[in-house]
């Protein structure tokens, strides 16, 4: 992550080691092992892909969210966010990983990241979603997200992507036409994301979904 996805070596550090200088260290002795060994990168395949697959994904998403939602008062940090969606993007334009989990997270962050340039107020503080102007939404990169959920809903493997991007889709349908979905069906999203994901059941249906998107969009 520290070379792909532009995360500080203190970043990195944080949440395993007390000091960046020792994180440091294992990075430069990773890098000279890969080196004098001639370590060939390949995108493992068969039945040894999913796993890895997943540890990406899981990666991916706790980068974006390092710079969508820092710690404590820190300022957001955009290029995180960007280069967590820009490899996200990558794993949906090769074949091996463009699978559902990958699509539903990039419809993920994509909701996530359309909302950006409405997240802060003028006095700095964040806003929630119910506070935001949705005209200053993004619209292309809300447009890309409910066109890579429908992409995710194809198939059968769901994941945990698939149930939060449920939940965003909700919120952006409710807020961009002004009429929110039933308190029931909120709270089944919410209650699936919390339920045992083996269980979970497919997400609403994607058509309705989009359009609903097209026609509050046209009013926007």
């Amino acid at each position: 992550m520290n070379n792909a996805g532009t995360l500080e070596t203190q970043d990195a550090a944080d949440p395993a080691l007390p000091r960046a200088a020792e994180i440091a260290q294992l990075i430069v002795r990773a890098r000279r092992r890969l080196r004098e060994e001639g370590v060939q990168f390949e995108v493992p395949e068969g039945v040894e892909l999913p796993a890895y697959l997943d540890a990406v994904l899981e990666a991916l998403y706790a980068l974006f969210f390092e710079g969508y939602r820092p710690a404590g008062d820190a300022v957001p940090r955009a290029e995180l966010c960007e280069s967590s969606l820009r490899l996200v993007r990558l794993l949906t334009y090769t074949r091996v990983t463009a699978v559902p989990a990958a699509f539903a997270l990039r419809a993920l962050l994509c909701f996530h990241a359309s909302r950006m340039p409405a997240r802060i107020s003028e006095d700095g503080s964040f806003l929630p979603i119910s506070e935001q102007d949705p005209s200053r939404w993004d619209r292309l990169l809300l447009a890309e997200a409910f066109w890579c959920r429908e992409l995710a809903g194809m198939g059968t493997g769901r994941s945990r992507f698939h149930l939060e991007t449920a939940i965003a889709a909700s919120h952006a349908l409710g807020s961009i036409s002004g009429t929110p979905e039933t308190a029931p069906a909120q709270q089944a999203l919410f209650q699936r994301k919390r339920a045992s994901l083996a269980a979970a059941a497919r997400p609403r249906p994607i058509k309705r979904s989009w359009a609903m998107f097209r026609e509050a969009m046209k009013e926007m």
